[in-house]
Order: structure tokens, then sequence, then C-alpha cells
């Protein structure tokens, strides 16, 4: 797929990772919608980017992202990009079931129902898309 102002979902994109795929996402011509938990997180990515704010974690979180992004752009995205994770550092005896259950929601959940919506929608509007899953070095701290 080339940039051709199509659309491009970035969930996670209020992080460090997040704006800097959508700032290469937006030098390279696309039309960029970021989905975060956080209006005011999101604010630090300026125009012309557009905001959705949801919660990728949950199914009716993703599909309303990807609903919205939808109706900005004018049609379903072309493409997604999930950079949605987090990771807690410490050590295993010292990790709640709470922070367990966090960091999955946050890390497979995400990427699963972000995953699912985007494809859900690609496949009703017949268009080719491609998605892009995004992890961090954090994987191989141990």
């Amino acid at each position: 797929m080339a940039g051709q102002q199509q659309g491009v979902v970035v969930a996670g994109a209020a992080g460090g990772l997040g704006q800097a795929v959508c700032a290469a996402l937006r030098a390279g011509g696309w039309q960029v919608c970021a989905v975060g938990r956080s209006a005011e997180r999101l604010s630090v990515l300026g125009d012309p980017v557009l905001r959705v704010v949801a919660d990728v974690s949950s199914a009716e979180g993703a599909k309303a992202a990807i609903e919205q992004a939808s109706a900005l752009f004018g049609a379903a995205p072309a493409g997604f990009v999930n950079c949605a994770g987090a990771v807690s550092l410490a050590p295993l005896h010292r990790t709640s079931s709470e922070a367990w259950r966090a960091c999955l929601a946050a890390n497979l959940d995400t990427a699963f129902f972000g995953l699912a919506a985007f494809v859900d929608a690609a496949r009703q509007a017949g268009q080719p898309a491609a998605a892009v899953m995004v992890s961090t070095v954090a994987a191989r701290i141990g």
C-alpha cells in the first residue's frame, strides 16, 4: 500500500513508539487516526493527526475505535498499527495477580481485539488492508 491519503489507525499512539509511528506515517503521506485512552496524552501529537479516545483492550472499545476512525476517514482504515502495551518489570514473586492481568490486557487483549475489529471493518468494506503489531525490547528483560 502506498500512502495516498489512505487512513491508518495507530493504537497506543500516545506512547513513545506510537508517537514515532504516527510521525513516520504522516511524513509518508498517510492520514493517521491516533487511538489512546487519554485525550490529554493524545493532544501532544498535534495536527493533522485525528484522535479517538478509546480503550482497545475490550472488544467493545476496539470496535468503537475502528468505527470512529472509519467515520473520520470517510472509509474503513487501510492499515492498523498496534503499539498499545505495557510491561511490569517487577520480579515474578513480587507481581500481584492484578498486575499480571493488567499486563495481559495491555499486551494481548489490545492486540487481539484491535486486530479483530480492524479485520472485520476491512472485510466488510471489501478492501485490501495491512496490520503491524509492535512490541518492545522489554520482552528481552528478564
